[in-house]
């Protein structure tokens, strides 16, 4: 297993993200993260051009947070209860953004989906309520990559404080997306922790991620360090 850089969009601004991308995409083992919220909603659209131009190069995007664009969209489209929502795990919007991400990105493969900051629904005394959100949303995603099998090579977990706060550990995200894919203890694959470093200071997003049968080629990539602005 090897590491290797990737790119960060979390802090890149408008004006400078497709250069960025695009420069990213000539390195080897190419890996853009991103968001459909960052960069006020816009981040999607301003890497499509350039992952057209670059097939090879890997994607990994998100869903939980919502702008406030997005919220009044999924609500129109019946996937959220509350127009004024901004963190949904309810499996109805995840399903509709990853769909929605697919659109944006110009990609019928994801290479990744995280679901984002799923820790912003935990309260004290609700470690089981969180571990039913989670099961639930990973059965989407589940279903995307078995039925759907090419249009997303694997799902998992972004998260600033998740880990270090005992909200979940790996083992439990391990067994939940495996309860959420019918066969309980199902070997999956290897995991791989993806490590972001924010410009500003030395804090590290953890991510935690299961591959599922559609990624095959993605697997050899291994540990690898996104560094954002």
């Amino acid at each position: 297993m090897t590491a290797s850089l990737g790119l960060g969009t979390y802090r890149i601004p408008a004006g400078e993200m497709a250069a960025a991308a695009r420069r990213a995409a000539l390195s080897p083992s190419a890996w853009i993260d991103t968001a459909p919220n960052y960069c006020d909603g816009r981040a999607h659209h301003f890497l499509a051009p350039v992952l057209a131009g670059h097939p090879d190069t890997g994607i990994a995007t998100k869903t939980g947070f919502l702008t406030a664009s997005t919220a009044a969209e999924a609500h129109a489209a019946g996937v959220v209860d509350d127009p004024g929502v901004r963190h949904s795990l309810d499996p109805r919007y995840v399903r509709w953004q990853t769909d929605r991400s697919r659109s944006e990105l110009g990609r019928l493969r994801l290479d990744a989906v995280f679901l984002h900051n799923p820790e912003h629904h935990q309260q004290p005394g609700n470690g089981a309520e969180l571990a039913d959100r989670l099961r639930a949303a990973f059965a989407v995603l589940e279903e995307e990559e078995e039925a759907h099998a090419g249009r997303l090579a694997s799902c998992g977990v972004a998260t600033w404080e998740g880990f270090a706060d005992g909200v979940f550990t790996v083992p439990l995200l391990d067994r939940l997306a495996a309860e959420a894919a019918g066969v309980p203890g199902r070997e999956r694959g290897p995991a791989l922790v993806e490590l972001t470093r924010a410009a500003t200071g030395t804090r590290l997003r953890a991510c935690w991620i299961r591959f599922g049968p559609a990624a095959a080629g993605f697997t050899g990539r291994g540990h690898r360090l996104g560094y954002g602005r």
